[in-house]
């Protein structure tokens, strides 16, 4: 029998599964030091397009798009990064450099100083 959390997502099954593999960690490691930089650095850039977002990523990991589109939607499946708006997936959402709480608290974590 399946296992839900509080939200009622199945826990059990692997896409929930909270791994993450290295195209993962880069993408939320250039989503932190934009976050770190400015965190409202999206919305005064007016990046509020899925298209925008990408390319800024490709500028800062190297990776091409789409394998950052892919990323992206495992984060989003974890909760990790903001999902996208309106029904064809074009728009983002902006705010905090689409970090959610969970990923900012362990970068800060991470990154703090002994």
């Amino acid at each position: 029998m399946p296992q839900k959390n509080q939200s009622g997502l199945d826990i059990t099954s692997s896409v929930y599964s909270k791994q993450l593999n290295s195209g993962a960690i880069l993408i939320l490691k250039a989503s932190w030091q934009l976050f770190k930089d400015d965190p409202v650095f999206l919305q005064k850039q007016g990046i509020t397009e899925t298209r925008s977002r990408l390319e800024l990523m490709e500028k800062k990991t190297k990776l091409h798009a789409d394998l950052i589109d892919l990323y992206e939607r495992h984060l989003r499946e974890l909760n990790l990064i903001s999902p996208r708006q309106f029904s064809d997936g074009s728009g983002i959402v902006v705010t905090e450099c689409r970090l959610t709480p969970l990923p900012k608290t362990l970068c800060e974590m991470i990154t703090r100083s002994p």
